[in-house]
């Protein structure tokens, strides 16, 4: 190897490798407080890349040990590369190697995007089908079921769920309510364009799928009169809202289960938001007969002033 060039390579890998530890030093204080964890093989092949380079460091600190012994005893007058030659061939060098080579803080900072998968659990559809399907779920549960899909960009996905669930069980009103239900998902989700209003009208059309098949599927009715309060006043929707609840009041009778004070409620406020103020005190107070201690409809009563 020519002396010149052995001395540049010298250099070259002393600066590259000083370069590495300064930068890998402070990367473990840093990584605890934003860059995301190596893993173990990434910290491998850094431990591996460092041990070359210290390797290769030595290797040439030998043979540039042997150069000078060499030179001093012929001591020639050969022509000498000027140093200002050396050092800009340096700097090109170490240039070059920064931009083609990641350094180490990168290397640490950044795992490879295989490793990062497979450190995030992979979302179950199944099983979050299967728990949204299941009959028994609270409005809170479901709700933070919904919520879990949304956040893991699968909507779409299990809304297509639903579809192809209810259309594989035509004859079951729960198959259609709960598609209902994911298409409610959608409006929610579309806020207050136009998109809202086609998921709208479709969960509608799958609660009377349901009641086509059971008309007293209490849950098919409830939904489409809930879903149907929410509509803007403009396409009037409420007395179709409250025929729905007045209808769920008779199918009910005196039953007492503690779903069915909902219905009171939800139709005295119906009722309210209409301006008839008369059927709305009565409706809570005929619900308040049946679901003593309820305190949604015991406030309703006391907010009215009566």
């Amino acid at each position: 190897m020519k002396p010149a060039l052995l001395l540049v390579s010298a250099v070259l890998l002393s600066v590259s490798l000083s370069y590495a530890v300064v930068r890998i030093c402070p990367a473990t204080h840093a990584r605890t407080e934003a860059a995301p964890a190596a893993t173990v093989d990434d910290v491998a092949r850094l431990a591996r890349a460092l041990s070359d380079a210290e390797e290769r460091e030595r290797a040439l600190a030998d043979d540039v040990r042997k150069l000078r012994e060499e030179m001093a005893v012929r001591s020639n007058g050969a022509t000498r590369v000027p140093e200002g030659e050396i050092e800009a061939a340096v700097a090109r060098a170490v240039a070059a190697h920064r931009e083609a080579t990641p350094s180490a803080v990168e290397a640490e900072a950044a795992p490879s995007s295989a490793a990062k998968a497979a450190a995030e659990p992979a979302f179950d559809m199944q099983a979050a089908f299967r728990e949204l399907s299941t009959p028994g779920m609270t409005r809170e549960e479901r709700m933070a079921k919904w919520k879990t899909v949304v956040d893991a960009g699968k909507l779409d996905e299990m809304v297509a769920l639903f579809e192809q669930y209810a259309k594989d069980h035509p004859e079951s009103p729960m198959a259609q309510v709960e598609l209902g239900g994911a298409y409610l998902q959608k409006v929610f989700k579309a806020g207050n364009g136009p998109e809202a209003g086609i998921w709208a009208t479709k969960a509608d059309k799958s609660f009377d799928a349901a009641l086509a098949v059971d008309d007293h599927c209490w849950d098919a009715r409830f939904s489409k009169a809930v879903s149907l309060s929410f509509w803007p006043p403009v396409f009037g929707k409420q007395n179709e809202a409250i025929k729905n609840f007045e209808v769920l009041t008779e199918q009910q009778g005196q039953g007492n289960e503690p779903k069915y004070a909902q219905t009171w409620l939800l139709l005295g406020n119906m009722y309210q938001q209409t301006g008839r103020m008369d059927q709305a005190l009565a409706t809570w107070k005929h619900g308040l007969e049946l679901f003593p201690g309820n305190e949604s409809l015991q406030s309703q009563i006391a907010n009215a002033g009566h």
